[in-house]
């Protein structure tokens, strides 16, 4: 009888351990504010590279590093409006009001979804990702081990981020 119960007992271990880890949440916390990094953009056919800084205070402030034609653009988002500067110039208005393709406002969108309560990294194969959506789209963000964001990728408008130099902010 205990070599039965010993036998059951094993099976039921082994299952949990290697059955029971795929696709539960994992304690991964994603860090996606009070970080820094540069974001590669590929939207259809255009190519973007931006300096991006979210604060604590969950402010984005981005500057556009290429294509050239737009080198040094600031894009500033917050709760409910966005700025834009280039060349002297500024530009205030409503995220509301920025058509569905803005790059900027889609990144913030994503990262702003990600600051709500109950998001979740889920572990698929020892990678990590949050699938969320925001208002308009529905994404999937990888993150490393650590939290930090490593890519994001908008299926239905052709749209992929990779970052890099993904650091903490002091």
């Amino acid at each position: 009888m205990k070599k039965i119960f010993a036998f059951c007992l094993s099976v039921i271990l082994l299952a949990w351990f290697f059955c029971g880890c795929g696709g539960k949440s994992t304690a991964v916390v994603p860090i996606t504010k009070g970080i820094s990094f540069t974001a590669d953009i590929k939207y259809y056919n255009e190519n973007y590279k931006c300096k991006v800084r979210i604060s604590e205070d969950e402010s984005f402030v981005g500057e556009v590093i290429s294509p050239e034609e737009i080198k040094g653009m600031k894009i500033t988002c917050s709760k409910d409006k966005m700025t834009a500067e280039y060349g002297g110039l500024s530009y205030d208005f409503k995220l509301s009001s920025i058509p569905l393709g803005g790059v900027c406002t889609a990144v913030y969108e994503v990262f702003k979804s990600t600051w709500e309560d109950g998001t979740e990294v889920i572990e698929d194969n020892q990678n990590f990702y949050i699938n969320g959506e925001t208002n308009e789209y529905e994404y999937k963000m990888t993150v490393a081990p650590t939290g930090l964001p490593l890519s994001l990728e908008i299926p239905d408008d052709s749209f992929k981020v990779e970052f890099s130099d993904v650091t903490i902010n002091k």
